[in-house]
């Protein structure tokens, strides 16, 4: 005999007429469903779903029973069936009125959550999909097993998620390699709970050994879901001041940005220095195939691999993947357009302070990267690729040449030392980016042809040691500066810099700090934005991150201004740089979601100006007036 879930009938009592006991059961599963299992894939929680967390504010269960009973006569005459059917009615009449009132307050709260904005809609998705297997934790399966995060200000966090097998032992001086199989995974639950990853071994602002372990190929992510359906997009960001320092630990997502823009942040960790990036002949003999340097940047590519396979396990999508690079960072995803391997592991590219000028000269063959590099290998005293493996990390980097480490800061003097740590290894790099990005249409469907904003800051390279060592607020100090580093040159560029930049009335030290950056990274990332446009099908965008604020390099728009009000760490002390934060993550956020920026002005001819408003510009006038015709590129633009 049928029975209505969750009612008691007892034996020989007859059930309700037919269309009673059909809205019995319509009001019982609406009102009462029992809690159920989701199963997606692999995974398996408990979940309660939004209808029955709010049917507490409805009619309890006996008002349920009661009907049941109602609806359910134990015999007797029709005069008690007649007076049994009056009371069935008002009790019916009285759970539709509370079905009306219940979906009232639904249709209440679901425009009170349209009206709220993004962040409400963004809590939404937490409070809707999260798989949490307990008060604090969550679990999802990536491709290599279960993985356990944590709850963070209504987000996940992963920490410390690896993307490659370790670079130890016969894997160092060698392309990052992704796990062959389960035999190489971890077993159980991968706790992701910790602290950030560490970072992977490099070399500290005073030239001395820093960092994390060897074995540092790890990601952080950052999202505000882990469900297969709807997934968000993503954001790989990679940071470093340079190819062989570190990357500032300040400089990473908060899962409350995550939450509140939609989107999943991936925070990726290469090797650097030595480690990462050094090209000899003795390397290239003892690797398949015959190649050596470039490792941080197969690293980045085994990153991008792994996300193509694990990002919906997060949350994202990895058909909606946008890089996110600052300086070093920046140059190195800037490679990935040279890659014809790279062509399908991302659609976005926005890269601030990075080296806009990467041609054959700072990006020298394998051979000549080799003899470069010689000298190297007296140092820490090895003549073959076993004795190299078997130094320690801390004899490795100890071993570095200073002028490899640091890079000039400053108006550049004739002849000034510089390393190139890049190289075109006829592996991974056939070619320069300078010579990618200007080949034909035809050559390019080879390679990716990315939606690409350039971006840098008005004094990207006005450094704490260049501010530091003057009295800037005198003008002939100034004078003085300029004609002893560019009055080295032959020409007049000493006194038409002079001219364009040090005006009475101004302020020298800012003076002084745009004259620096425009030589060494505002210009050269402009032309490499114009030379996008030229040879892209894609927009290719350049900005220009105008708004000052108190620092270590004194009142200037720094290094970090850009980056750090994208991820939310800029300390906004002014309504005018509140103002900035808000622009900077309207035009990434955008550029995100719909790959556009405010305005749509192609960097073929016009320049964004950020600071209070969001602007244009038409060109670069310090650019097109001196730099750009003055003989100092490559050889004294950024390179890392």
């Amino acid at each position: 005999m049928a029975q209505v879930p969750g009612l008691s009938s007892a034996p020989g009592r007859p059930v309700a007429s037919s269309p009673l006991r059909r809205l019995t059961d319509r009001l019982t599963s609406m009102f009462s469903p029992p809690r159920k299992k989701v199963v997606e894939r692999r995974h398996t929680v408990e979940t309660t779903s939004e209808s029955q967390r709010m049917v507490s504010l409805g009619v309890p269960d006996p008002t349920l029973s009661r009907l049941a009973a109602d609806a359910d006569p134990e015999g007797g005459t029709d005069d008690q069936s007649t007076r049994t059917c009056a009371p069935s009615k008002t009790k019916i009449i009285i759970v539709l009125l509370a079905l009306v009132t219940f979906l009232v307050i639904v249709i209440v709260a679901v425009t009170h959550q349209g009206t709220t904005g993004r962040r409400r809609h963004a809590s939404y998705l937490w409070d809707a999909t999260a798989r949490i297997v307990s008060d604090e934790h969550v679990e999802t399966m990536a491709s290599c097993g279960l993985v356990r995060g944590r709850v963070e200000k209504e987000a996940f966090v992963f920490h410390g998620v690896p993307y490659a097998l370790a670079p130890v032992g016969r894997r160092r001086f060698q392309t990052a390699e992704s796990p062959p199989g389960l035999s190489s995974c971890w077993t159980g639950v991968l706790e992701a709970t910790g602290p950030p990853g560490a970072a992977c071994p490099h070399l500290a602002a005073d030239g001395t050994p820093a960092g994390g372990a060897e074995d540092c190929l790890t990601v952080d992510i950052y999202t505000p879901r882990v469900p297969f359906t709807e997934p968000l997009p993503v954001v790989v960001f990679v940071g470093g001041d340079t190819l062989s320092g570190r990357t500032p630990a300040e400089l990473r997502p908060e899962p409350e940005l995550a939450r509140r823009h939609g989107v999943v942040f991936v925070t990726v960790r290469v090797r650097r220095s030595v480690l990462g990036f050094l090209a000899s002949e003795v390397l290239s003999r003892a690797s398949h195939p015959h190649a050596s340097g470039n490792y941080g940047l197969s690293d980045l590519l085994a990153a991008l691999e792994w996300l193509s396979l694990n990002a919906e396990h997060f949350g994202g999508s990895a058909q909606r993947v946008t890089l996110l690079g600052h300086q070093s960072g920046a140059t190195l995803m800037s490679l990935l357009t040279a890659v014809p391997r790279s062509k399908q592991l991302y659609t976005n590219m926005w890269l601030t302070g990075g080296s806009g000028h990467l041609d054959n000269f700072t990006m020298p063959d394998l051979r000549q990267a080799s003899d470069n590099n010689a000298q190297y290998l007296s140092y820490v005293d090895c003549a073959d690729a076993r004795c190299l493996r078997n130094r320690t990390v801390q004899q490795l980097l100890e071993a570095v040449p200073r002028v490899w480490h640091r890079i000039p800061t400053g108006l550049p003097r004739l002849n000034e030392p510089r390393h190139n740590w890049l190289v075109r290894d006829g592996f991974l790099l056939t070619e320069s980016v300078h010579d990618a990005w200007a080949e034909s249409q035809e050559r390019r469907r080879e390679l990716p042809d990315p939606l690409i904003v350039l971006g840098v800051n008005a004094q990207q390279d006005g450094a704490p040691d260049l501010y530091g060592v003057r009295e800037w607020n005198v003008s002939s100090v100034a004078e003085s500066y300029v004609a002893t580093t560019l009055g080295t040159f032959p020409g007049e560029l000493r006194d038409r810099a002079t001219r364009l930049y040090l005006r009475h009335g101004g302020d020298p030290w800012t003076q002084i700090a745009t004259m620096v950056s425009d030589v060494r990274t505002v210009c050269p990332l402009y032309a490499a934005a114009r030379r996008a446009a030229g040879h892209f099908t894609n927009r290719a965008y350049f900005y220009l991150a105008a708004q000052k604020r108190h620092g270590e390099t004194g009142f200037i728009a720094d290094a970090r201004s850009d980056i750090e009000a994208i991820l939310g760490v800029y300390k906004a002390e002014t309504i005018e740089q509140r103002k900035f934060v808000d622009n900077m993550q309207h035009m990434f956020y955008k550029f995100v979601r719909d790959g556009r920026l405010p305005l749509d002005a192609s960097a073929a001819d016009k320049v964004y100006v950020v600071d209070d408003g969001i602007g244009t510009v038409s060109g670069h006038r310090s650019c097109d007036d001196l730099w750009n015709s003055s003989g100092l590129y490559p050889q004294y633009a950024r390179r890392d």
